[in-house]
């Protein structure tokens, strides 16, 4: 069942690291999506203040270089909300590489962001072996399920 869900083969990277309270804008490091159906960014909201508010935003390139805003990935949680996930799927992106940009207002600390790249394509990964950069994601079978 995990492998008609794509996640053999999907790889976990760690693309922004936690940042310390503040109210700057940042970009994470890219994903290379080739050879994958879908990302899925998860964002990690700390500690904000009365009037903050977080989004995170997705671009994409076809050169690592220049880039766009993907149209509709852009995700706002309601202001104040702390200890919060922010989760953005894209599915069969239309450029090669994908990153994301926190844009935060008023005083957030922030988790740091994951990229879970899924719908692996051509030859499978072996478990416990990377793609590129990221972690391996086990898939493991319950037997009293």
């Amino acid at each position: 069942m995990l492998g008609e869900l794509g996640i053999k083969g999907a790889t976990v990277d760690l693309v922004q690291a936690g940042l310390a309270a503040g109210a700057t804008d940042l970009f994470s490091s890219s994903v290379d999506m080739a050879g994958f159906g879908g990302c899925l960014f998860v964002g990690i909201i700390g500690a904000q203040d009365v009037t903050a508010t977080s989004f995170l935003k997705v671009q994409h390139s076809d050169d690592d270089q220049n880039w766009t805003y993907c149209q509709t990935a852009l995700v706002e949680p309601p202001a104040n909300q702390d200890d919060k996930l922010i989760v953005i799927d894209v599915q069969r992106p239309r450029k090669r590489y994908l990153r994301t940009e926190l844009d935060r207002t008023g005083t957030t600390t922030w988790g740091g962001t994951v990229a879970i790249r899924y719908l692996a394509r051509g030859t499978p990964i072996p478990i416990g072996a990377s793609h590129a950069t990221g972690s391996p994601v086990q898939a493991v079978s319950d037997p009293d399920l």
